[in-house]
């Protein structure tokens, strides 16, 4: 019962601990929920950036952002 894989599951705190299981789930779905809005963010910057419209360019400036 040497095995690695064996080794490695003892100490795995997922399966011990309650509390720390459900803080890492919901640091992990956080996560990529937010990475997915900041990559719509990015997307609709990007949109405004190079948009034909003034208008629309001129309010993706950083001095409006702030």
């Amino acid at each position: 019962m040497n095995s690695p894989t064996f080794t490695m599951s003892i100490y795995d705190l997922s399966s011990i601990s309650l509390p720390f299981c459900k803080i890492r789930i919901y640091f992990v779905l956080n996560g990529l929920n937010i990475s997915r809005y900041l990559l719509c963010l990015i997307s609709l910057n990007r949109w405004m950036i190079t948009s034909r419209d003034a208008g629309i360019r001129k309010k993706s400036s950083p001095k409006l952002a702030r």
